[in-house]
Formats: structure tokens, C-alpha cells, sequence
């Protein structure tokens, strides 16, 4: 469970901090990669399990940002068109 909650938190506080964003992100950034390196380097990981999970997360946060943006741009408009 542990693992699990420190992501959500780590990802709402980068939302919710816009201004902090770019320190934020580095920080999850260098979290990732020290997670990776120490799964391989433990033997608990291929190095093909870790590019393939790596690809597929990358791949669901573009998809979910390109998703969310769209949505902004619909819900603004709305907004901005009074039928």
C-alpha cells in the first residue's frame, strides 16, 4: 500500500503546486530513475521489463495530458459560447 500512496501523493502536490512544478518533477525524476537502477542493480528486474514499463507508463502519461487538455479546451469553450 505504501507504494502505492507516495506516487499519488507525490503527482497531487504537483498539480496542486504549479509553481513548484519544474522542482517537483526533477525530484520525481531522479526518484524514478534511482528506483530503476536499484531494481535492476537487486536482480529484481530485467533491463527489458524496466524500458518496456517505462514505455508504457510514458506512453499512458502522454495519452492522459493529451486527453486532459482537450477537455480543458471543450470545457472552456463552452463557457465561453452562452447558448
Amino acid at each position: 500500500m505504501n507504494q502505492f500512496i507516495k506516487p499519488i501523493v507525490v503527482v497531487t502536490l504537483i498539480l496542486l503546486l504549479p509553481r513548484c512544478r519544474y522542482i517537483l518533477s526533477s525530484i520525481v525524476t531522479i526518484w524514478v530513475v534511482s528506483v530503476l537502477i536499484s531494481r535492476m542493480a537487486l536482480g529484481m528486474h530485467w533491463p527489458q521489463d524496466l524500458m518496456m514499463s517505462t514505455l508504457i507508463s510514458a506512453t499512458l502519461v502522454m495519452v492522459m495530458c493529451y486527453l486532459t487538455e482537450k477537455w480543458r479546451l471543450i470545457n472552456d469553450y463552452k463557457y465561453l459560447d452562452p447558448k
